[in-house]
């Protein structure tokens, strides 16, 4: 578990609330689709999410996502 003493830190270990089902995704804010998860593991998902979002986006429109390829 994230250790609630790293809140509001940039420490890799700082606890985030991660949504399962990302909100890009078309997730929901609700408590069944959060969780607490440390800053290093949601940039790490957030990449993965990102580059999935931008292949796909490539693939419907001919055209790079430009604020997810940087």
């Amino acid at each position: 578990p994230a250790p609630q003493s790293l809140q509001g830190t940039d420490d890799p270990l700082a606890p985030e609330i991660d949504h399962v089902r990302s909100f890009r995704l078309g997730g929901f804010n609700t408590p069944e689709n959060m969780r607490c998860v440390h800053k290093a593991c949601q940039k790490v998902k957030n990449q993965a999410v990102d580059a999935a979002w931008a292949a796909v986006y490539d693939k419907v429109t001919g055209e790079w996502m430009k604020g997810l390829a940087q």
